[in-house]
């Protein structure tokens, strides 16, 4: 599908954009949680949490989950996924930090 037809531009960085803080130090500890198993129920319950509610601060949606387990790592693995995005460029990754979900409107 070209970037075109999902109405996006292609972003261009440099070296020095790619490791500018906080977006390297933010996308490492992003990254070194790509291979985290996510429950399925865990994973379900933050998506619908972000489709019902939209974009919130990461905070605001952990304490929205309700989950035995620490849920930090599953949604920075569903951010590894492509399945939530983070806003990880304008500041440390927080309680503040942006949290969207990337839901899918075609079917295969």
């Amino acid at each position: 599908m070209a970037l075109a037809e999902l109405g996006l531009t292609p972003m261009v960085l440099t070296a020095e954009d790619i490791m500018r803080q906080p977006r390297y130090g933010n996308t490492q500890m992003v990254w070194a949680h790509r291979k985290i198993p996510v429950p399925v129920g865990l994973r379900m319950r933050a998506l619908q949490i972000l489709l019902d509610e939209g974009t919130m601060p990461l905070g605001e949606l952990l304490k929205s989950i309700r989950s035995e387990v620490d849920p930090v790592p599953a949604i920075l693995a569903l951010a590894c996924a492509d399945l939530v995005y983070l806003d990880l460029t304008s500041q440390p990754l927080s309680p503040t930090s942006t949290v969207g979900c990337c839901a899918r409107t075609e079917t295969p």
